[in-house]
């Protein structure tokens, strides 16, 4: 089951761009509302890793379907719950919680990127409802364990609201 007439197996450059905006506005947004103050080293080296591995995994991902297509490989998949995307969604769900995004913020963008994905052409046009699910639930279980280890280390509490240490709640909070 496709969510276009004719599903396409590259998005356009304007879909691409769009993908980018998205994620620029996502980092802004989470950048607001982290905690930025009163870190440890390790927590910021922590952040660091992260970003870096969460890039690898997905130009990794990217390249291996490039690679495909260049091969005259075809990436039609039978649809399934599981797909080679997965693991991507389940890194951005980590990468997420060690850096503390807020967890409205992480519902936000895993439900707002599965709209996306399933507006845009090129993105996802395969994927099946289950998977779309899916994609949101590994990135969730991701954003716990990595936001509840962090929490457990650095004793502080699970970033479920925006951190009274951000940018946006400590300017909201000497307003008054």
């Amino acid at each position: 089951m496709t969510n276009k007439p004719a599903a396409t197996e590259n998005p356009s450059k304007s879909g691409v761009i769009g993908a980018f905006i998205f994620w620029g506005i996502a980092g802004v947004l989470s950048l607001l509302t982290i905690a930025v103050t009163r870190l440890a080293g390790w927590e910021w080296d922590l952040r660091a890793v992260m970003v870096i591995l969460g890039a690898g995994v997905v130009f990794v991902s990217l390249r291996r379907e490039s690679d495909r297509r260049r091969r005259g490989i075809h990436l039609e998949r039978t649809p399934s719950v599981f797909d080679p995307w997965t693991i991507v969604h389940t890194t951005a769900g980590l990468v997420m919680g060690v850096w503390g995004v807020p967890f409205p913020l992480v519902a936000l963008f895993t439900i707002g990127w599965e709209l996306y994905e399933y507006l845009v052409p090129g993105f996802g046009d395969t994927e099946i409802i289950a998977n779309r699910a899916m994609d949101v639930i590994v990135a969730w279980v991701g954003w716990i364990i990595a936001a509840a280890i962090v929490a457990a280390i650095s004793q502080t509490p699970i970033p479920w609201l925006p951190s009274s240490q951000s940018i946006v709640r400590d300017a909201g909070l000497h307003l008054f």
